[in-house]
């Protein structure tokens, strides 16, 4: 599964991160240098993964930032957001 993530220059790690598909990386970074973010946040790069998971989902858990901090109860399964 081809993923995409938004970050900050010499910060690759996937964990505890927000990805997404590549229209959802776009729309998310649009956003993100529309409102002028990017000096807030420091995302200047943006990578492409391809990985392989599980596919029981669970409680979406909002993760942002570096080092991340997830907003959350559930720690087993990975959550799935709706769409804009």
């Amino acid at each position: 599964m081809d993923h995409y993530l938004a970050h900050p220059a010499g910060q690759f790690n996937l964990s505890n991160q927000n990805t997404a598909d590549v229209l959802g990386d776009v729309v998310f970074t649009c956003a993100d240098v529309r409102f002028n973010n990017t000096e807030y946040d420091g995302y200047a790069l943006i990578s492409h993964y391809i990985i392989s998971l599980d596919t029981t989902y669970g409680q979406y858990s909002l993760c942002n930032g570096y080092p991340s901090v997830c907003v959350s109860r559930q720690e087993r399964y990975v959550g799935r957001e709706a769409a804009f």
